[in-house]
């Protein structure tokens, strides 16, 4: 993706009531790019009703306005770039406006006035007069809970409720993610929410990865993947593994690097140019066929519980670097689950660290659990091998006795 120079340029504070602000803002989308999943249980929009009524809601929206920015951006000279097309395709669904901060608002007021939400029953107070504050309270019963149910006086409150916004008139997909990580230092988005608003290649891959992943193989291991990007996580701590965790110097020795959240943002800054992306996509979807497969067959079994996350990115760089069908997966699924369960203890290189069984070294990231496991991953494809071997000699005999 190219990362132009054009400034982000935005409009004035602009405010509107609640429904015309629902109306205006009808046709918006949340990228994946820029935002976080939906994130708001029952609890929380009950706990932003509750703002609402009070008038003590606080904050604005931000919006990319997509014509404007389309226009814009013909006008520089950037037709054909990966931000003109970015912005093109989301025109083309239908989409007028970007969110940028306020999805989970937004899509709770859009639920409210559309009487797509049931207020919790209950007693409620609300400011019915902004001037002077007066407070007064409603009651909601069972079946008479959506926004049209409500009393005249409150359905009139709550629509008198302003809403205030800034939209962006340009802006290029860096300037986006810029804003949404700027917007978002405050408050609690986790490192991997960070990452996946980058405006680089990396974030694309892992989002196409979980796409096709996410609702097999993923929620072998997750409740929800998609919350806090669980899943995309897991993803890049493969990948990461995979690619930097255990690499080989000129001398052929290997060497072993952290796995962490460092690391993880160096992964998504590092080099496209020079990575197989159809390889490594490739063994995700090949190892979640395989995790069916053995759970279907009985080999892989949790007694209800999730499959460890170790396990399966264990088993994703055992097929990155040696084991390729099925049968030699599911055998060295076998081997790693009696590796895991042997007390014996294994010594790292790295000075003053304590000896490990490979179960506690999975548990870590660290270059002496990784060391330990690079150990173990190299007995396993090797005893694999041995185990084909030994079987296809067996097989060979059978046909001259």
């Amino acid at each position: 993706m190219q990362n132009n120079t054009l400034p982000s340029v935005k409009g004035k504070l602009d405010s509107r009531e609640l429904p015309v602000f629902c109306k205006k803002y009808n046709k918006f989308h949340a990228p994946p790019e820029f935002q976080r999943p939906e994130a708001w249980g029952k609890k929380e929009r009950k706990e932003y009703a509750e703002s609402l009524l009070l008038n003590r809601v606080e904050g604005t929206f931000t919006f990319v306005d997509i014509e404007r920015c389309i226009d814009r951006l013909e006008k520089a000279g950037m037709v054909g770039t990966d931000d003109y097309n970015f912005l093109i395709g989301e025109r083309k669904e239908g989409h007028e406006y970007i969110v940028l901060d306020g999805n989970n608002r937004l899509l709770f007021m859009n639920q409210l006035i559309g009487n797509e939400w049931d207020f919790p029953v209950g007693k409620y107070f609300y400011i019915s007069d902004d001037v002077d504050g007066s407070l007064d309270s409603f009651t909601v019963k069972r079946q008479q809970q959506k926004y049209e149910d409500l009393p005249p006086r409150v359905q009139k409150a709550l629509d008198n409720r302003l809403c205030y916004s800034n939209e962006y008139m340009q802006i290029t997909g860096q300037g986006m993610s810029d804003v949404f990580c700027n917007l978002n230092k405050q408050v609690a988005v986790n490192a991997q929410e960070f990452r996946n608003a980058k405006w680089v290649p990396w974030a694309d891959y892992v989002r196409d990865i979980r796409s096709k992943i996410g609702k097999t193989l993923l929620t072998r291991m997750f409740k929800q993947y998609i919350t806090r990007l669980r899943g995309d996580e897991f993803i890049v701590d493969c990948l990461d593994l995979v690619l930097n965790g255990i690499t080989t110097d000129e001398n052929g020795n290997s060497k072993y690097s952290n796995i962490n959240q460092s690391s993880k943002d160096d992964l998504y800054l590092s080099s496209w140019d020079d990575f197989d992306d159809e390889y490594y996509f490739d063994k995700f979807i090949d190892l979640m066929d395989y995790v069916e497969k053995m759970f279907h067959e009985g080999i892989l079994h949790t007694n209800g519980k999730l499959v460890r996350t170790s396990l399966i990115r264990n088993i994703y760089w055992m097929m990155c670097n040696g084991l390729e069908t099925y049968q030699e997966v599911s055998i060295a699924l076998k081997l790693h689950e009696e590796y895991e369960d042997s007390e014996k203890t294994y010594i790292s290189s790295i000075p003053n660290k304590d000896p490990q069984t490979f179960k506690d070294a999975c548990r870590g990231t660290g270059p002496d659990n990784i060391e330990i496991c690079h150990m173990i991953f190299e007995k396993i494809i090797a005893e694999v091998e041995q185990t084909l071997l030994n079987g296809e000699a067996r097989r060979l005999e059978g046909l001259f006795t």
